[in-house]
């Protein structure tokens, strides 16, 4: 009874800021409107379907989310689906969407909450994965490269051995003495964590859901008069260097715009069409979301958590 008050106000806290992140994200969207009536008006299937794969996204991310936790606190897809939106309703009212982590846990109860921040850092891992993949697939296949052609193949491979490396082998490094200290009371035993099985299910999740997020890209720059043959490598990059920038994670939007604006101006495709459809993806694919989830952070009552475990 204690912490209820705690709760009541953090709901408080996080509708406020909400509300005037969303305002704000809604006038940069305003600011391109004609670009975006143009879209959606020449070209509605096209808009329409890719706004459709929003919810195949999230429900992949759902899935992804419902192995890892199968362990530590098993979860219908539905429950694991408020959970993944509740992080993205915190995550998008937080620098570099740093948030989501505490968002997934919020709605567990309070004994399980730390356990599952390796769980959710496992997720993240996969997720890069097919990312890292895909730069390297672009950067031996393309003649676009960051730094030159050897030395972003030679640092891309490195990145992702370490990436894959950390994925598979991540029980065996938990069992390390001075990391069981370093991580204090967070649960890192091999119990909770999935198995060698459930990581490959998760990967290919991972992959289904990069495959998805590529095509809704494609899909909208196809709108903006690039054919998909063109589309392929700009997004790439645009998602490699967006997903390794630190300025990400402290500006977000605005480095995103600019990266996207940096990438297709290179590959000679930039104009005001390309701008609006690579921010409506990530509009569609945020801004949404977060709206379902802050619905269901609404909702949130310490009672509920227990019980909707309990019954599981």
């Amino acid at each position: 009874m204690q912490k209820q008050p705690l709760i009541y106000w953090l709901k408080w806290l996080i509708s406020v800021v909400f509300v005037v992140i969303l305002y704000f994200r809604i006038t940069d969207l305003h600011a391109i409107h004609f670009d975006i009536d143009q879209l959606m008006a020449n070209h509605w299937p096209l808009v329409l379907l890719s706004f459709l794969l929003v919810i195949v996204n999230w429900g992949l991310e759902a899935l992804k989310w419902q192995i890892l936790l199968r362990h530590s606190i098993p979860v219908q897809w539905f429950d694991a689906l408020k959970y993944v939106l509740s992080g993205v309703t915190l995550g998008f009212i937080t620098p570099g969407r740093t948030g989501e982590f505490a968002g997934r846990m919020i709605l567990l109860p309070e004994g399980k909450r730390l356990q599952t921040i390796v769980l959710s850092m496992l997720g993240g891992i996969a997720q890069i994965i097919p990312i890292v993949l895909f730069g390297m697939f672009i950067s031996v296949f393309n003649t676009f490269h960051v730094v030159g052609q050897t030395i972003d193949i030679i640092l891309l491979s490195i990145a992702l051995l370490c990436f894959v490396v950390t994925y598979f082998f991540f029980n065996r490094c938990c069992e390390w003495h001075w990391l069981r200290t370093y991580l204090l009371k967070i649960d890192v035993s091999s119990a909770i964590l999935p198995t060698l099985q459930q990581k490959i299910v998760v990967m290919a999740f991972a992959f289904l859901r990069f495959g998805v997020f590529v095509l809704q890209y494609a899909l909208l720059l196809k709108a903006a008069d690039i054919p998909f043959a063109a589309s392929f490598a700009p997004i790439g990059w645009m998602l490699l260097l967006q997903s390794f920038s630190p300025a990400v994670a402290l500006l977000d939007l605005g480095v995103r715009g600019n990266i996207a604006l940096w990438v297709f101006t290179a590959f000679s495709l930039m104009n005001n069409s390309v701008l609006a459809a690579v921010f409506l993806v990530w509009f569609i694919n945020l801004c949404f979301p977060a709206l379902v989830g802050y619905f269901f952070i609404l909702q949130w009552k310490k009672q509920n958590s227990l019980n909707n475990v309990a019954a599981h």
